[in-house]
């Protein structure tokens, strides 16, 4: 009896340590990835703020009614001549992120999307104005400056961009942000922005 019960001491002694190792091996699993996605979320929190001041920036150009089309074309020439492209830092910390939520996965998918759409724009505009010899050539790229498709682009590329900082702002940068992930799902601290940016994803023009 006394032999038995040895044995079974010595096997839950083995057995309890091997499972506290084990689970001591998961924690810092755990938190060193959780590490990295706070990290990568605030790179893209940070790159996001850049473009969301440059879009302000714009959207104060075409509502400015003292400007004629002209000098609202250059103005915007001259902020998107600004803006960088997305770094490959960009791409490597989405995909660090994206799995912890499907609407913010969306939002910067779709944001990315734009963005580079805009950019694509803005080398066409750069190609027509490298020698601008005539006065014909710059009413040529005022024209495609102005037009609704490009304005359409950033309006989206706005909108993708502020919901995005707004998720990750919540869902990685907050006190309480792991509280935010887990009650998510049932929508539990939803607020009218959590809705608006939903809708968003359902009708970009709202």
């Amino acid at each position: 009896m006394v032999d038995l019960i040895f044995k079974w001491q010595t096997f839950l002694a083995v057995f309890l340590s091997g499972f506290f190792s084990l689970l001591t091996a998961l924690l810092v699993a755990f938190a060193a990835r959780r590490r990295d996605e706070n990290i990568a979320a605030t790179l893209l929190y940070r790159i996001l703020i850049v473009f969301l001041g440059a879009f302000e920036e714009i959207d104060k150009v075409y509502e400015n009614k003292d400007l004629d089309e002209g000098k609202k074309s250059d103005r915007t020439l001259w902020i998107l001549w600004k803006l960088p492209e997305l770094s490959e830092q960009f791409s490597t910390s989405l995909a660090r992120v994206i799995y912890v939520d499907s609407q913010l996965a969306a939002h910067l998918t779709l944001f990315e999307l734009r963005y580079n759409t805009v950019m694509r724009m803005r080398v066409e505009i750069k190609n027509k104005t490298k020698e601008p010899n005539e006065l014909e050539d710059r009413k040529i790229v005022k024209s495609m400056m102005m037009k609704e498709e490009l304005r359409e682009e950033l309006k989206y590329a706005k909108k993708y961009a502020d919901c995005s900082e707004y998720l990750l702002d919540k869902l990685f940068l907050r006190t309480f942000a792991n509280f935010n992930r887990i009650f998510r799902p049932v929508c539990l601290f939803c607020t009218r922005r959590d809705i608006k940016c939903s809708e968003i994803l359902k009708n970009p023009d709202n």
